[in-house]
């Protein structure tokens, strides 16, 4: 894998590009996540309910020089980031971008690049719209008729987690990114989708008093 150069801490602009990307901003209409909190035993009856089906299998490219011969124009990193539309249009552009950021995929059926950044953050960019973009694509666990998806991503502090949907042929983020949402699904260490409308989940404990919970989640 190609390394860019040694991560350091990420740039306020980077930052600040995330928080108030469109991808970044809240959404105008309020998904609201029905959970129920499950017993142990109502959890496996429910898991039993899980159809068999396989998970999409997502293409990779971890090199850097092969992402950017199939990419072309559309991507330049020396020094400076830099994303073209189809059209020559600059989407994004980030000054000091290589010595801060190492290059660790790009995945061509969601024309998505991904990079780590200052603190371990993952750091994924649509090439469509040179927008940051919430949830690694290697992380998902999908529906099973694929129109969900449950994902997560590290931020430099900690995993944040989310529930997207393929609108147009693009995943949205429809819930986990307003304040306090992605707490509702925080900590997960099992997921199962027992239909294409609802899943089963475990909650990993905190400490090692606490116990282990589960929940059952209607879209």
């Amino acid at each position: 894998m190609f390394k860019i150069n040694q991560k350091q801490k990420l740039t306020v602009s980077v930052l600040i590009a995330a928080l108030f990307s469109p991808a970044g901003l809240a959404q105008e209409n309020k998904f609201q996540l029905k959970m129920k909190p499950l017993t142990g035993s109502s959890f496996m009856q429910w898991v039993s309910f899980a159809p068999s089906y396989r998970q999409p299998e997502l293409q990779i490219v971890f090199s850097f020089s092969e992402a950017k011969q199939m990419l072309g124009d559309r991507f330049h990193l020396n020094e400076t980031l830099l994303i073209k539309g189809p059209k020559g249009k600059v989407l994004l552009q980030e000054p000091h971008f290589e010595s801060e950021c190492q290059f660790e995929a790009y995945y061509p059926e969601e024309d998505v690049i991904n990079f780590t950044c200052g603190h371990e953050a993952e750091t994924l960019i649509s090439l469509q719209t040179g927008e940051y973009l919430y949830g690694n694509p290697e992380k998902a666990v999908y529906s099973p008729n694929g129109r969900y998806r449950y994902t997560n991503y590290y931020n430099g502090q900690d995993s944040e987690y989310c529930l997207q949907e393929k609108i147009d042929g693009n995943w949205k983020t429809i819930y986990g990114h307003q304040e306090g949402d992605f707490l509702n699904l925080w900590r997960v260490k099992k997921i199962y989708w027992v239909n294409n409308q609802q899943f089963a989940f475990i909650k990993s404990a905190r400490t090692a008093s606490e116990k282990l919970k589960f929940f059952l989640v209607d879209l």
